[in-house]
């Protein structure tokens, strides 16, 4: 499997540090950096969309917390150009890495 990742927009709040645009394949280590001033808890959720398509699919079963990193198996994903999105959400608030 070889998947071409594309890392977009990435906002003020929550930004994506690995993986950086280009090429992978097996297991891809998603690394988040979230800024916080507010003290806020935030559950993570992560989705990837093919380049293309409307529809976002998630990649973590259960919300994240206290963690920066997931390791996402893509061997059984098809061969294509991607894009990830992470989320948090926390006291009413939601931050992602999409402009």
């Amino acid at each position: 499997m070889l998947l071409n990742i594309t890392v977009i927009g990435l906002s003020a709040s929550l930004s994506i540090i690995t993986p950086k645009q280009g090429s992978y394949k097996d297991m891809i280590e998603i690394e988040w950096l979230v800024n916080n001033d507010n003290d806020i808890s935030f559950e993570i959720h992560i989705y990837y969309t093919q380049l293309g398509t409307d529809r976002w699919h998630p990649l973590n079963p259960d919300p994240i917390i206290n963690a920066r990193k997931y390791l996402w198996n893509s061997t059984f994903v098809a061969d294509g150009e991607y894009k990830i999105m992470v989320e948090g959400v926390g006291n009413n608030t939601i931050i992602h890495n999409l402009p």
